[in-house]
């Protein structure tokens, strides 16, 4: 294990070939994106005084540098530097945080709604003119 310039984080690059991502079932998945980890996997794992579950991540080499790069940026230097960067990415990258943005009905979606909106609003006005027409021949 090689341990990093921050103190709270021990960093290991493991290769695992394709018998060890079978014998685990099935292939090793980023702990932030989801996406399957190639030969290279960088273990993030907590150490120092952090709080009773100590956690650890695999991670991509994408994830790893955003990671690297929330640690480097944020001000908080207690023992939960780390859960807090991963989380912070987290919350950008995994796959549940996009899921909400892709609910947002885009404009091509909405063009069919609009059209036929509309489309039904002109006929029940056309029906409330001759109605009132009717009313007022009388």
């Amino acid at each position: 294990m090689k341990h990093s310039a921050h103190g709270d984080v021990d960093q290991a690059l493991r290769e695992q070939d394709d018998g060890a991502q079978r014998a685990s079932g099935g292939p090793v998945k980023c702990s932030i994106c989801g996406r399957r980890l190639g030969r290279n996997i960088i273990c993030l794992d907590e150490t120092g005084d952090v709080p009773a579950p100590r956690q650890s991540w695999m991670l991509c080499a994408g994830c790893d540098t955003a990671v690297r790069a929330e640690l480097q940026r944020s001000p908080v230097q207690g023992p939960l530097r780390l859960r807090i960067a991963c989380g912070l990415v987290a919350a950008e990258r995994s796959p549940q945080a996009t899921r909400l943005v892709r609910r947002v009905l885009s404009d091509d979606a909405w063009l069919p709604f609009l059209f036929w909106g509309f489309g039904a609003v002109m006929i029940v006005h056309i029906f409330v003119l001759v109605w009132i027409v009717s009313l007022i021949s009388r």
